[in-house]
């Protein structure tokens, strides 16, 4: 969040684009988390609406319970390491302040991207031969980036803090021996933090801290239908979840080399929809030792179209374009029953970034990417399973060529340059299994 003076307008529109999207540590396109399953990251995906042999693919299509006897609890944790730098090619002051740019260390934003890791946990239980119930715990929005203090577009962003925490407990039913369905509740909270620099004057710079959080609500969906017995098709639906972020901000105004003076500038209201997914997956046994899978997901990014900030002062709204795309992700993989005990996997993906050329900032340096996946589950006993998986995944340059001229950008000014980025993933399960019904 953030003000509506000259130093406050750039840090509201700024605080708000934070809460709304993340840079390139959130893995999937926009800024939604995919890393919600080891078993799933081992083979890019491929087929995760479709059912796993773990529990993680509740979180895709809860009616996937039904492919789970007994009660069962997983564990999961995902390290992310990103890498994203903006290699400037020029940059002007914001409207309205005199003199060229003046820069305090490096033109380059350095590496904007720190280890996240990412948890999640999954609980099944059989009610009875057709009824399962389960619980999801997942961070399915996130983001930790800073850039380099003054560098040439830290009016654009400077470091970024966004943590989700969603609770989906969910019921699947077997219709019959081919067809099961699955509904689910989501709570969703969110939480953010903004660290904004902004130039008011010749020599004289303003740094604020944005805070918001919120709780918002919504449904999950899905269906499995298994047409024969070696052959199994998912398709999962998450809604959408509508949120009003409500929090205050306060500035630190100072000129070269002298201490700031802090400012409370009051309460903030960035109002948000995070989009709908849906996910259609496929697995088919070849024979007793080879699975192949697939996957097709659609993410309802087009809807967001601009971030508008409301200042409880009564001051004009604050308004940010973004003008976002529907994202895809497409993946194929396969999977090796190396023995009664081992499973390898692999897998391939190309994904479609939501993020335009036209609007692409440095706090969302995504583009489209290709995802090279490897892993494998171990049954340590008949109760006792393991997962482990690694990803690379290589983002293609995005241009950055941001104006002044465009709405919201008159406060932060001219920003021409390219991202460049790339990630590395590595993901660990462990699940328990308690007993089946007799």
């Amino acid at each position: 969040m953030t003000r509506t003076n000259r130093r406050g307008g750039t840090l509201l529109a700024l605080t708000a684009a934070a809460i709304a999207m993340t840079s390139i540590e959130a893995q999937a396109g926009g800024f939604a988390i995919r890393e919600q399953s080891a078993e799933g990251l081992g083979a890019a995906f491929a087929g995760i609406a479709a059912g796993t042999n773990d529990l993680s693919s509740m979180f895709w299509n809860p009616a996937t319970l039904s492919l789970h006897d007994g009660s069962s609890v997983q564990g999961e944790i995902a390290a992310i390491l990103p890498y994203a730098n903006i290699d400037v090619d020029s940059s002007t002051r914001p409207t309205g302040v005199p003199g060229a740019f003046v820069n305090n260390g490096t033109e380059e934003s350095g590496n904007l991207g720190s280890l996240a890791i990412v948890p999640s946990t999954y609980v099944a239980h059989q009610v009875n031969d057709k009824l399962r119930v389960g619980l999801a715990i997942n961070s399915p929005f996130g983001l930790v980036n800073e850039a380099n203090r003054g560098w040439a577009g830290n009016f654009h962003g400077l470091k970024s803090d966004l943590f989700s925490i969603n609770i989906n407990p969910m019921a699947s039913y077997d219709l019959s021996d081919y067809l099961s369905v699955g509904v689910g509740v989501q709570v969703q909270y969110v939480d953010v933090a903004l660290t904004q620099e902004n130039l008011v004057g010749l020599n004289t710079f303003a740094q604020g801290r944005a805070t918001g959080d919120d709780w918002g609500y919504g449904v999950t969906a899905g269906v499995v239908f298994k047409p024969t017995e070696y052959t199994r098709v998912g398709l999962g639906y998450r809604s959408q979840i509508k949120h009003s972020i409500r929090g205050h901000s306060e500035v630190s105004t100072s000129g070269t080399g002298a201490p700031g003076t802090l400012t409370n500038l009051g309460k903030l209201t960035a109002r948000t929809t995070l989009p709908e997914m849906v996910s259609l997956g496929v697995r088919h046994m070849v024979n007793e030792d080879w699975t192949v899978m697939g996957t097709v997901e659609w993410t309802n990014w087009s809807r967001f179209k601009e971030l508008r900030i409301e200042n409880d002062s009564g001051a004009p709204d604050n308004v940010t374009e973004e003008d976002w795309n529907d994202g895809w992700f497409f993946s194929v993989g396969a999977e090796h029953k190396w023995d009664e005990k081992l499973t390898l996997r692999g897998g391939v993906a190309y994904e479609i970034s939501p993020v335009p050329d036209r609007t692409r900032t440095p706090r969302i340096p995504d583009n489209d990417r290709i995802w090279l996946n490897v892993g494998g589950s171990y049954q340590v006993s008949s109760n006792l399973s393991f997962s482990v998986a690694y990803s690379h995944i290589f983002v293609e340059d995005g241009p950055i060529n941001l104006s002044r001229n465009d709405v919201g950008n008159a406060a932060r000014g001219d920003l021409v340059g390219e991202s460049k980025a790339n990630v590395d993933i590595i993901a660990v399960s462990l699940k328990y299994d308690f007993g089946r019904l007799p």
